[in-house]
C-alpha cells in the first residue's frame, strides 16, 4: 500500500509540475549532516517521544470519536409521529435504527459500487479525521449491535441482504486497501496545508481530487477482483 502510494504521489508530482507554471524561481538549500553509527540511549528517548505524542493526540480523538459513534448507535428518533415534538426525543434503538445506522443507510448507495455496505461507510466517514480511527469504529459499530467479543468472528458472518454473499472478502479488503493509499484521511494534513498556502484552495482541491481518485482506484479495483 505504501510503496502504491509512493509511485502515484511521484507521478502526480511530476504531472503537477509540467501543468503548474510559477512565475518565480525555487531553490533548495538542504544541509547533509555528518552520519554516525547512534546511540542505543538517543534511540531509545526519540522513540519514547514520539510513541507518546502518538498516544496521547491520536488516542484523544480515537477516544472522542467512539464515545460519538456509541450514542449515534445506541439511539435514534422516537417512532411517535402524533407528538410534535418527537423527533426531538432519542431512546434505545436497534442499530440500523439508530441515527448512525440512519446516516449509514444515507451513504451506502454511493459505496455499495466499492463492495462496502453501510458500516463500512461509517467507519470511513470516521476516520476523515485520522485513518487510524476506522478499526476502532468498527469495533465500536459491531459491538453496539452484537454481544460477541472477537470482531473478526462478527465480520465474517455480514452479508449482503440481496445476495447472501460474504460483505469481506478478498475483492473488499483490497478495495480498502486502495481506498486509504490514496484518500486524504487526515485533517490535520489539511489543515497544515491551509497553513503553508494561506489559503483554503489548495487543502479543498487535495482533498477532492485524492477522494475521487480513492474512490476511482476501489471501485476498479472491486469491480475486477469480485469476477
Amino acid at each position: 500500500m505504501y510503496i502504491l502510494g509512493i509511485i502515484f504521489a511521484l507521478s502526480v508530482s511530476i504531472i503537477l509540475h509540467q501543468l503548474l507554471k510559477k512565475n518565480y524561481k525555487s531553490h533548495l538549500i538542504m544541509e547533509i549532516p555528518t552520519y554516525k553509527i547512534p546511540i542505543l540511549k538517543n534511540v531509545l528517548i526519540t522513540l519514547w517521544i514520539n510513541l507518546k505524542s502518538f498516544i496521547i493526540n491520536a488516542g484523544k480523538i480515537i477516544l472522542l470519536i467512539n464515545i460519538l459513534i456509541w450514542v449515534l448507535g445506541s439511539f435514534g428518533p422516537s417512532e411517535n409521529s402524533s407528538n410534535k415534538n418527537s423527533i426531538c426525543i432519542i431512546q434505545k434503538k436497534e442499530l440500523t435504527h439508530s441515527y448512525l445506522g440512519i446516516l449509514g443507510k444515507k451513504i451506502e448507495p454511493v459505496i455499495h459500487p466499492l463492495g462496502y455496505d453501510w458500516k463500512i461507510g461509517i467507519g470511513l466517514l470516521s476516520s476523515l479525521v485520522a485513518r487510524e480511527v476506522f478499526v476502532s469504529t468498527m469495533a465500536s459499530v459491531y459491538s453496539i449491535e452484537e454481544k460477541e467479543n472477537i470482531l473478526k468472528e462478527k465480520m465474517k458472518k455480514e452479508t449482503y441482504p440481496e445476495t447472501k454473499k460474504p460483505i469481506y472478502n478478498l475483492a473488499t479488503g483490497i478495495s480498502l486497501l486502495f481506498f486509504y493509499a490514496f484518500s486524504m484521511q487526515c485533517m490535520s494534513t489539511l489543515s497544515i496545508i491551509r497553513k503553508e498556502t494561506k489559503s483554503w484552495k489548495w487543502p479543498i482541491l487535495q482533498f477532492i481530487f485524492m477522494t475521487l481518485l480513492a474512490y476511482i482506484a476501489s471501485l476498479l479495483t472491486y469491480q475486477i477482483l469480485k469476477k
